[in-house]
């Protein structure tokens, strides 16, 4: 069976016409006469130049139907590029969690190419235009559909309106970004909201799967962590490559004969007084303050504590002035002592 040849553009059979026209001015300028070679030499520029700029456009044409070909192909088999790239125990979906001679992210492909589906089952499903709507499902194969994960995604934004504002790891309320709420959503926002369910959805399914397996999942488990203590005091006196090992989570693969031999290693002293110790870092080097760097922290300090002091001055100096008390109490005189006279003593002038 023949491969079927695309028709010609209009572009290509202009192309293809300028050519013959410019190869048959070269056959009349080698029999033509001295004037008239002047003349063909007038057309063959013009000609030269229009065959440019067509040519000029044909492939920017040419190559953008390439990338769209190549796209379109992608987007059908996602993993058709990267099969060959792996060996057959590493081209399993546990063997991809492992740490091997080549590591790509292989599973994001897979949820970039869910993320388009679904934002193209949104666009084509919530148009206003009946025809558009009315679209046939979008193929994609047996074992994942796109209107089931937007169903799905569009259920779990909708209980998350009911169940409201939840905490995200040790950060509490307002620390992260506010996103808008389903029912007062845009179709924009929701198109966004649903895209990044199922993107949810995926690292979680991931991370489900990286918990299941024995040695490739280990960087999961905070075993070494609980037993640590967690008092401010020790933190603050502990060096820097120590308070990072103690957040970071540790390091459990596979094991190995030799240690490998450190390249090279950032200093955690101080190169003017003291080790840096997280409470040298935050009450600040003493040299470096006294010969006038490393200032910019405490002149924030500085200048916060006296916008605030002079706000509290000014609200103050604002306030009407207090009024004067008057005594109400009653001058009682004791036995045997004389009544005080409130009335100033003066005397005459002489």
């Amino acid at each position: 069976m023949t491969p079927t040849i695309p028709p010609k553009s209009r572009r290509q059979q202009e192309i293809q016409r300028l050519v013959k026209q410019r190869r048959d001015l070269r056959k009349q300028w080698k029999r033509a006469s001295v004037e008239e070679r002047v003349g063909i030499d007038l057309l063959q520029t013009d000609l030269k130049g229009r065959l440019g700029r067509l040519r000029r456009a044909e492939n920017l044409r040419t190559r953008r139907k390439r990338k769209e070909r190549a796209r379109t192909t992608f987007y059908k088999d996602p993993f058709r590029f990267v099969k060959g790239l792996f060996t057959k125990e590493k081209s399993s979906n546990i063997g991809l969690y492992g740490h091997g001679a080549l590591e790509l992210p292989v599973s994001s492909l897979t949820e970039e190419y869910k993320c388009t589906k679904v934002r193209l089952n949104m666009t084509l499903t919530e148009s206003q235009d009946g025809m558009i709507s009315g679209c046939p499902r979008l193929a994609t194969g047996r074992k994942w559909m796109p209107s089931e994960a937007v169903q799905q995604a569009k259920s779990a934004l909708r209980h998350g309106d009911i169940v409201g504002q939840v905490q995200h790891g040790r950060g509490g309320f307002g620390l992260g970004a506010s996103r808008p709420t389903w029912h007062k959503a845009t179709s924009i926002q929701r198109r966004k909201l649903v895209v990044s369910q199922v993107r949810h959805q995926e690292e979680a399914d991931r991370c489900a799967k990286a918990v299941s397996q024995s040695k490739q999942g280990q960087w999961t488990s905070w075993e070494n962590l609980e037993h640590q203590s967690s008092h401010g005091r020790i933190f603050g006196k502990w060096k820097e490559d120590k308070l990072a090992s103690s957040s970071e989570p540790p390091m459990m693969f596979f094991p190995r004969q030799e240690p490998t031999p450190v390249v090279w290693r950032r200093s955690f002293l101080c190169t003017l007084s003291d080790p840096a110790t997280l409470r040298h870092i935050l009450t600040g080097c003493k040299t470096s303050l006294s010969q006038g760097r490393y200032t910019w922290r405490h002149n924030q300090v500085l200048r916060q504590l006296a916008i605030t002091l002079e706000g509290r001055r000014t609200t103050n100096n604002a306030l009407p002035p207090p009024m004067p008390r008057h005594s109400k109490t009653t001058p009682f005189v004791r036995a045997g002592q004389p009544q005080q006279s409130h009335l100033q003593e003066w005397k005459q002038p002489s």
